[in-house]
């Protein structure tokens, strides 16, 4: 289960050119309405990978004993690439006193990126109310449909909203190394099912590479189109010179950044008031199953 829009394109592009079947793989995608929901199912066992912020797998393990710990095992993107997007009226960050800013989940994941972004423009938490709207679609809804006055957008939903003439304030990729999005399990079952694991690894892997070989741009947008039937000519060519041309997009070779994670930690002890935050990142990511994936080799190669 992914959230829609272009962070599921090595999903699509996995599907569509048959490295999942290559692996031994038969996988459906599901969208996330929200990270709460998301993880529930993950948890309850509905779903058996979620790709989610890495931060989501803190907050989660925090909340929970071992036996129901979630752990990252692959990486999506680093920096997240989402832009602080604010009504037409709002012509700076510092104007979002008092303002309603849609989030994911009030105190998980992107919203305290956000925070984080706010802080640096010298708005404290505090001085704005965080709203629970679900994922970056629901969030551009809400922005568009007046519900919030600000909220985190990322592609091609920020695309989207700029081109409706809403303006673009900030973006997380100002954090630097910051590890977005990973791919996740339930511990206990990536434990029980490591050969899946590392077949799904070798194979989103493989739909990374394909998606950054500039041959393969003009194929890559046609299957995002495909999947995203909304998404304009020109929304799809900016997500992919956002999220695959430029810093801070998809992780080259799905890898999964620890310096970007130490970042996700800082920013959770900050904002999160996070008691585990100060693990070892090996207590949130583990790292055998892509070597181990990466060793065997990718898919199509």
């Amino acid at each position: 289960m992914g959230f829609g829009g272009s962070s599921n394109w090595p999903l699509y592009i996995a599907q569509e050119r048959g490295l999942f079947a290559r692996s031994g793989l038969e996988v459906r995608i599901s969208t996330a309405r929200d990270s709460t929901t998301q993880l529930a199912d993950l948890g309850e066992g509905r779903i058996d990978i979620a790709m989610t912020a890495f931060d989501n797998v803190v907050a989660w393990d925090e909340r929970h004993d071992a036996a129901n710990a979630l752990v990252a095992f692959v990486g999506v993107n680093n920096g997240g690439r989402s832009s602080l997007i604010a009504a037409p009226r709002v012509t700076s960050a510092a104007q979002l006193r008092g303002a309603r800013l849609g989030v994911d989940a009030v105190a998980s994941g992107y919203a305290l990126v956000l925070q984080e972004l706010l802080h640096r423009a010298g708005v404290e938490p505090g001085a704005y109310v965080l709203m629970s709207v679900g994922g970056s679609r629901q969030r551009w809804d809400a922005l568009r449909d007046g519900r919030v006055d600000a909220t985190l957008l990322n592609a091609p939903y920020d695309a989207a909203a700029e081109n409706a003439g809403f303006r673009k304030l900030a973006s997380s990729s100002v954090l630097g190394a910051y590890q977005g999005s990973s791919g996740a399990a339930k511990r206990a079952w990536a434990e029980a099912n490591a050969a899946t694991i590392v077949a799904f690894i070798r194979a989103y892997v493989a739909a990374v590479d394909w998606l950054h070989e500039a041959a393969n741009k003009e194929a890559a947008i046609a299957i995002l189109v495909k999947h995203l039937p909304a998404t304009r000519q020109d929304e799809a060519e900016r997500s992919y010179r956002e999220l695959v041309v430029e810093p801070g997009g998809f992780s080259p070779h799905a890898a999964f950044d620890l310096e970007g994670a130490r970042t996700v930690l800082e920013i959770r002890r900050a904002y999160g008031g996070a008691a585990q935050a100060s693990h070892d990142i090996a207590y949130f990511y583990d790292a055998r199953y892509y070597a181990r994936a990466m060793a065997e080799g990718r898919a199509g190669k």
